[in-house]
């Protein structure tokens, strides 16, 4: 477009110069079309001798915080470039969705140039920050060529800590538990693990005694036995997002950031529990175990590399056939427009278990539905959260 304005106007110019006899005007004409002809000339040659490369300095974030990033712009011409644009595409390759951002950027002669700017964890998961293209203008704005250059950097963003109500999940003797985890901060009576050896007390029974090590300190030394922890506690995560990029973003920011919630609460009440989710890849659930002292945010590195899924929602039929169901006592559901449907195979097999299903989204269009999702909860037992 800038060069047809610009034919136009030198063609306007030369007419007026030949009707009305203006020699200064057809001086003019010539100079304008030199320099016109220089600077498209100069944008080509820069175009071909700059390249851009996108670092950051951060490997993870926590969503709302800020990622410093650079752009390095190295020009081997000896000429500056008028204009760049930098299109950025902010993709999160856990749900598929990207948003795209532009940055005006000046680009100086000769020589690699940094510029480093912030840029807002807005999205959980792996977030990949790529150049989508980059847009170099001349001097006259005359023309406009685009290259794309291949160069991207990736930073893994963890969900905030949101407050929450929570509440110390209640005792359920309905199901009982076994387990083969034990508590690593506190002694039980279960003489299957020893968690320590100390002095002997008047109150410790002979049974307990460690003569190995008696004879070792020449003194009584007994057996502490450990503490089993039962993990009959389920953190269930269902990631089937069916939305637009928009929507798959936020939808999948509030999963995390729910999960987050429940475990760090259930961390901090001591309670053992598993994270559960559906790997779109190998078509299986996968899980991790956390006990109290377990650092929560690591369970993200591994959910993030599963993706989440569209389509038929097969995460409670593929869960209730991989696992013992009855074995749990404590059912957290974390979804989004949780349905009929949904709460029916959430229970079956899991009648005993104390249930809670957080809906992140639900569907508000339809009241109807959602009063009947709503009666089918209390008429089974189930704890309903919108959030």
């Amino acid at each position: 477009m800038g060069i047809i304005l610009f034919v136009i106007l030198i063609i306007s110019c030369q007419w007026i110069a030949v009707i009305y006899q203006w020699p200064a005007m057809d001086m003019i004409v010539r100079a304008f079309v030199i320099l016109g002809i220089v600077d498209i000339v100069a944008c080509i040659y820069g175009f071909f001798k700059i390249k851009f490369e996108i670092i950051s300095s951060k490997e993870t974030a926590i969503k709302g915080k800020k990622i410093p990033m650079t752009i390095m712009i190295d020009n081997k011409g000896l000429l500056p470039a008028a204009s760049v644009k930098v299109k950025l595409k902010v993709t999160n390759t856990f749900c598929d969705a990207t948003v795209k951002k532009s940055i005006q950027l000046p680009v100086r002669k000769w020589g690699t140039h940094k510029y480093t700017f912030a840029m807002r964890a807005n999205t959980c998961g792996d977030v990949t920050v790529s150049i989508d293209k980059v847009i170099i203008r001349d001097f006259f704005g005359l023309l406009k060529l685009r290259k794309r250059p291949k160069s991207s950097c990736a930073c893994v963003v963890l969900p905030p800590y949101i407050e929450d109500t929570i509440e110390r999940p209640a005792e359920n003797n309905a199901v009982f538990v076994d387990s083969d985890i034990f508590s690593k901060t506190k002694p039980g009576s279960d003489p299957s693990e020893v968690f320590d050896i100390r002095p002997m007390k008047e109150s410790d029974p002979i049974k307990s005694i460690n003569w190995k090590m008696t004879l070792r300190q020449d003194t009584y030394m007994v057996n502490e036995y450990s503490l089993p922890q039962g993990n009959g506690t389920v953190i269930m995560l269902d990631t089937c997002i069916n939305n637009d990029d928009k929507e798959k973003m936020d939808i999948t920011d509030r999963l995390f950031e729910v999960v987050m919630m429940i475990m760090l609460r259930l961390c901090e009440y001591e309670v053992v529990h598993k994270v559960v989710w559906y790997d779109s890849n190998m078509k299986m659930c996968r899980y991790v175990d956390i006990m109290p002292d377990d650092n929560v945010t690591g369970v993200f590195f591994e959910i993030y590399k599963s993706h989440a899924y569209t389509g038929d929602n097969v995460f409670l039929d593929v869960f209730n056939s991989q696992f013992n169901v009855g074995m749990f006592s404590h059912v957290y559901y974390v979804g989004n427009e949780c349905g009929q449907s949904t709460i029916y195979k959430l229970v079956e097999g899991k009648e005993h278990a104390i249930k809670t299903v957080f809906d992140v989204k639900s569907n508000s269009a339809d009241n109807n539905k959602e009063d009947t999702v709503e009666s089918t909860c209390m008429s089974l037992g189930v704890e309903l959260i919108r959030l």
